[in-house]
């Protein structure tokens, strides 16, 4: 039936089609069940409720590192918080679509009308993913262009970074564009009892962008490997930056799957089911945005952190206490060549260079003549500490050539 003529019937007959289930029932299959059909539900909200903890704490710990310890919030900071409400609204809807209808949920036990809420729940989340990647892939190429090339240079890296920058921001340009005016008037969209034109087979769109995806993907997680591997740092720490880079991999994961899953979309007649689980993994793959963004900036904010410093201190002391047994040198007497025992001695200084030796038990009452002679038995005896001697060390900076400067500025030189 061509539902655009539903409005002609009368309106028994509209509410009743409506209130029937959104696909026909296949052979086998007892009969559409609306009020309890099998669903994932408790997957889906595991996983959203997941991936949306983990991609807050990656903004909290970078505004916490640019904007709290430097004290400077950038364009760069602005719009990753823009793209965190978008992608936040992503999350909103996807708990409304899990409220009115469920994750992995069959179409013939969903009500027609609500189909149509499930496809207007497509059409927004599809214009917030397409904003959500816009913005996070921008970001990130622009990141590493500061990250790795030199202020003021135009390098090969630099270049590819934009070309793949200014690439993304067309593609998802155009997704959106294609996306709003997909069907005329807008509204028939979502709706397909609106009389309008024929609209565009928008599941060829979703398959055909989510190949370009997984391309555009891959190159970016490519493009810093050579840089990274170039930087003059330890074989460990630049084993450590490619893995703060390599959540990229998670990210093409991420993109592969949700085209494995564009295409059982793609062939199905089953919208309400296969769009279960493409949309958890268009959630998974703007998380992993969020955490490659945030990857660079971690150290920065941790390093030099006194909670962090204590942290250390207390595992330190844990797995040297684990180890061996503490040493207290309170009540622990020196042992000389002989076996003989001389008691344990504090020092005062009396001079620049003349420290001298006196008795742990009459430190406050014992005069340097005294003390003088206890240090030449002292030193009779062959044993135990005679003088200290004081070092003092200076460092001299010297500006080198433009590569070593740049190591300046990747915020890992310190603490990975």
């Amino acid at each position: 039936m061509d539902l655009t003529q539903i409005h002609n019937l009368p309106q028994a007959q509209q509410d009743a089609i409506l209130a029937g289930p959104a696909l026909d029932v296949p052979p086998g299959i007892p009969g559409p069940n609306f009020d309890n059909p099998p669903n994932g539900d408790a997957l889906a909200y595991t996983a959203v409720s997941l991936c949306l903890a983990a991609s807050s704490l990656a903004v909290l710990v970078r505004f916490y590192a640019k904007c709290i310890r430097v004290k400077k919030i950038t364009i760069e900071e602005s719009l990753m918080i823009i793209a965190f409400g978008v992608f936040v609204g992503y999350i909103y809807i996807t708990y409304w679509l899990l409220d009115i209808i469920g994750f992995f949920v069959h179409q013939w036990d969903v009500r027609l009308r609500d189909f149509w809420t499930l496809l207007y729940i497509i059409h927004v989340g599809s214009n917030f993913y397409s904003v959500t990647m816009l913005v996070m892939k921008a970001l990130i190429l622009r990141e590493w262009t500061r990250i790795f090339v030199p202020y003021g240079m135009r390098t090969k890296f630099w270049w590819a970074c934009h070309i793949v920058m200014v690439v993304n921001i067309i593609f998802y340009a155009a997704a959106i564009f294609l996306e709003d005016l997909s069907c005329f008037p807008y509204r028939r969209i979502w709706d397909k009892t609106v009389p309008g034109s024929q609209c565009l087979n928008f599941k060829i769109v979703v398959l055909i962008g989510a190949s370009i995806n997984v391309v555009l993907d891959i190159t970016t997680l490519i493009l810093p490997q050579r840089a990274i591997w170039s930087l003059r740092l330890s074989r460990n720490k630049k084993i450590g930056v490619s893995l703060v880079f390599a959540i990229g991999i998670l990210a093409c994961a991420a993109a592969i799957s949700r085209l494995v899953y564009t295409v059982f979309y793609f062939r199905s007649d089953d919208t309400a089911y296969t769009l279960s689980a493409l949309s958890l993994w268009l959630i998974a793959e703007m998380t992993c945005m969020f955490l490659i963004y945030a990857g660079p900036a971690t150290p920065s904010a941790f390093a030099r952190a006194e909670w962090v410093t204590k942290l250390k201190n207390t595992f330190r002391s844990w797995s040297k206490g684990s180890s061996k047994q503490p040493t207290d040198f309170t009540d622990r007497p020196w042992s000389g060549q002989k076996g003989d025992v001389v008691t344990l001695r504090k020092y005062r200084k009396l001079g620049d260079t003349e420290l001298l030796a006196t008795n742990a038990t009459s430190v406050g009452g014992t005069t340097a003549q005294d003390s003088a002679g206890e240090l030449q038995d002292y030193a009779a005896s062959g044993t135990g500490i005679l003088c200290t001697k004081e070092f003092t060390t200076g460092e001299e900076r010297v500006q080198g050539d433009a590569q070593v400067n740049h190591s300046g500025q990747h915020p890992w030189g310190n603490a990975v």
